[in-house]
């Protein structure tokens, strides 16, 4: 489904700016910080949103997506 491939999308784009915040110079740690946020933001959302419409905690856990800081 699309939220699938989304989903999958914004977790491969974390993953790899996940390896930028140990680049010691150049921009790759600040563009690796602003997606960062933005992610965090997205999910944010999608966990107000769902609890708004009352959805079930499985599936949005199922929706949520990859954080930077994971391991």
């Amino acid at each position: 489904s699309f939220l699938l491939l989304e989903k999958l999308s914004y977790d491969y784009l974390i993953d790899q700016v996940r390896y930028a915040k140990y680049e010691p110079f150049g921009p790759e740690p600040l563009v690796g910080y602003f997606i960062a946020k933005d992610n965090e933001a997205k999910l944010l959302r999608i966990i107000m949103i769902s609890k708004i419409n009352q959805i079930s905690p499985t599936l949005i856990h199922q929706q949520l997506r990859k954080l930077y800081l994971e391991r």
